[in-house]
């Protein structure tokens, strides 16, 4: 011990106040565990089918900036009406979760008509460039899943 730390006491740490440590990554989760599972609000599936019923304009696009750009108007507009006209549920990553999922599952259901798979195809590339690293991530993960359901010449034949 020095001469100059010698007549100093050590501090006590006083525990934190607040939240609760519990198993979760978060307080949401944590306080989630206490209240119980989250229920999907009922805006979601509406608002995920207005997105991929629009999504046909992306077929328009003529490069990737423009890809981007019209996938973000696309997003943000509905994510604007459920912001300003729903009371409660908003939950948007996991909406944008649950619409990558509705995607791959539009595409596995039009991949055996002729084009009807390409729209959410280009949506799913869309969402790649849009959002949080870990959401993007699950787009590109979605396009993987949904490459299965597609004859190989028919996305080899899609922009890139």
């Amino acid at each position: 011990m020095s001469p100059v730390s010698r007549g100093r006491r050590r501090r006590k740490v006083k525990p934190t106040r607040g939240w609760p440590t519990g198993s979760g990554a978060s307080p949401w989760e944590d306080l989630e565990s206490l209240t119980g599972p989250r229920t999907q609000p009922g805006w979601f599936d509406p608002s995920i089918a207005r997105v991929l019923d629009g999504a046909e304009v992306l077929l328009a696009t003529s490069g990737p900036r423009q890809l981007e750009e019209v996938s973000a108007g696309l997003l943000g507009a509905e994510l604007h009406r459920a912001i300003h006209e729903e009371p409660q549920g908003l939950w948007l990553d996991w909406w944008f979760e649950r619409l990558v999922e509705r995607a791959v599952a539009r595409i596995r259901l039009e991949a055996t008509h002729a084009d009807g798979w390409q729209a959410p195809w280009w949506l799913l590339h869309g969402l790649t460039s849009l959002g949080p690293l870990r959401l993007a991530a699950a787009a590109q993960t979605a396009l993987g899943r949904a490459r299965k359901h597609v004859a190989k010449n028919a996305y080899q034949s899609q922009p890139e």
